[in-house]
């Protein structure tokens, strides 16, 4: 597998073909979900009375690239070939035009929840995207092979795509299975391996192996991309029943230096980008650690029940930046969050660089650490003269912090901003959450950005995680408050 993508690299690259009949090509959304592979046709990967299975995603509207998917049983490859009975077409109007069009992705199921039942565990569809979900979780957050070039306004992002599949058969029973994937791209090629194992908390080990076709200095590695349209510190939703709309709600990042620091996400009105530079990162991820369904009140959607994904590098990742992009959301349809690692040195014309991470499924990511844990966030605006004064109210809560929550007297609030000056604070119990509720005024002058800082400190040790919040220029603030 790494020849071959060293052998791709060589090459010039070819933009993949998507020859599809307009009733394809053209499809919907909707419409494209009216396709349904029949159970009776899923690939058996195994032995055993409940082995995994695969379901082939047939290619149509935003799924124009047809991959190669490939079984391996034994050390023996065998293609997988397209047929039409594998499908219902449904009201889709493909089912007069199916014909062999490959496959645009897969999925893998397997009884995850109960014994003899079947569910998805995680799919490879679009791209270099893919999902994966622990016991009880919703499809929200995706993961991706690489990013090139996420948050980059002088140039347009490029998508590597995973070209072809390698599913190994299981020789044993068990709740672990190995792909293999074959990325490409106009910078980079690479081969992948995944090592999945499905559970309460469904863990995927990725090892990467990339060679460079040309200089590229925009790497986004171990990628993460999400939704976040409103919640408790942006709020968009005027005629809505729901308080909280979105797949993940924050950034969590454990720094080399053994920092935790917590970003919630904003719905901007402007793409905005945060570097957390850093040097032998520990790990990060995006959290949806609101996982109240009272501020939700989606039975549908159940934005409660999405996973949060974790990235644990293996071996030492150098220096770099964890990296937030965030872009305007006008809907909860966009995905509009992306996080990954941005190495610091770029990659060279055939230059090789392997990559190993575990990527994990959680709930709130509550098991990561023992400090208190920033639970919401709340803001309001106002005029003081000259200045804009934004309140940051932010409610902890975990770690030792019910201890303490009655007299927090003794603990010190710690809070600076890079620009303003941060006014006043206050620190008080929060019974409800046997927690704390911290509250820091912030002045700035107008147009001025600054990242704001809160922690709780005893003694000089810290009890909680270190909040981090990036003030945006007025005219987004104002915006933002209108909404």
């Amino acid at each position: 597998m790494i020849e071959a993508a060293e052998r791709l690299a060589a090459q010039e690259y070819i933009e993949p073909a998507h020859d599809l009949p307009p009733a394809m090509a053209d499809l919907s959304y909707d419409d494209y979900r009216e396709i349904r592979f029949r159970k009776e046709a899923n690939v058996t990967l195994g032995a055993g009375p409940e082995p995994w299975q695969m379901q082939l995603y047939h290619p149509g509207g935003f799924f124009k690239h047809p991959v190669r998917i490939n079984v391996v049983r034994e050390g023996a490859v065998a293609p997988l070939q397209y047929d039409r009975r594998f499908y219902e077409f449904g009201r889709s109007g493909v089912g007069d035009v199916a014909q062999d069009v490959g496959f645009a992705g897969f999925k893998l199921v397997y009884p995850l929840n109960e014994r003899g039942k079947q569910d998805e565990v995680i799919s490879f569809l679009g791209a270099s995207y893919f999902r994966f979900i622990g016991r009880g979780q919703r499809y929200g957050a995706s993961a991706r092979g690489l990013a090139i070039g996420s948050g980059d306004p002088a140039q347009p992002e490029e998508f590597p795509r995973f070209r072809e599949f390698w599913v190994e058969a299981q020789a044993a029973p068990g709740p672990d299975i190995v792909i293999h994937a074959l990325l490409d791209s106009p910078s980079v090629t690479g081969a992948y391996r995944f090592v999945l194992t499905a559970g309460a908390t469904t863990a995927l080990d990725v090892s990467a192996t990339l060679f460079a076709r040309k200089p590229t200095s925009r790497l986004g590695v171990a990628p993460l991309t999400s939704m976040y349209f409103t919640g408790a510190n942006d709020r968009r939703l005027e005629d809505d029943f729901r308080m909280e709309v979105h797949d993940s709600d924050s950034l969590l990042a454990h720094n080399g230096a053994g920092q935790w620091l917590f970003r919630p996400l904003r719905n901007v009105t402007a793409p905005s980008t945060a570097s957390f530079f850093d040097q032998s990162p520990k790990g990060f991820g995006l959290l949806q650690r609101e996982r109240r369904f009272s501020l939700y009140q989606d039975t549908e959607a159940d934005y409660h029940a999405r996973p949060s994904y974790w990235v644990e590098p293996v071996g030492d990742w150098g220096p770099g930046a964890t990296t937030l992009v965030e872009l305007p959301g006008p809907s909860e349809m966009d995905d509009n969050i992306v996080a990954f690692w941005k190495p610091r040195d770029p990659l060279m014309a055939g230059q090789r660089a392997a990559w190993r991470y575990r990527l994990t499924t959680l709930e709130g990511g509550e098991s990561l650490h023992s400090l208190g844990r920033a639970q919401s966030t709340f803001n309001t605006l106002r005029l003081e003269g000259a200045w804009l004064v934004r309140r940051f109210i932010v409610d902890f809560t975990g770690g030792d912090l019910a201890y303490y929550a009655p007299d927090p007297s003794g603990l010190v609030l710690e809070a600076s901003a890079s620009r303003g000056r941060v006014l006043r604070t206050s620190l008080t119990g929060h019974k409800p959450l046997q927690g704390l509720r911290a509250v820091v005024d912030v002045a700035f002058e107008p147009g001025e950005t600054s990242d704001v800082f809160a922690s709780v400190t005893l003694n000089g040790a810290k009890l909680t995680e270190t909040w981090v919040y990036t003030h945006a220029p007025v005219s987004d603030l104002v915006t933002s408050a209108t909404k």
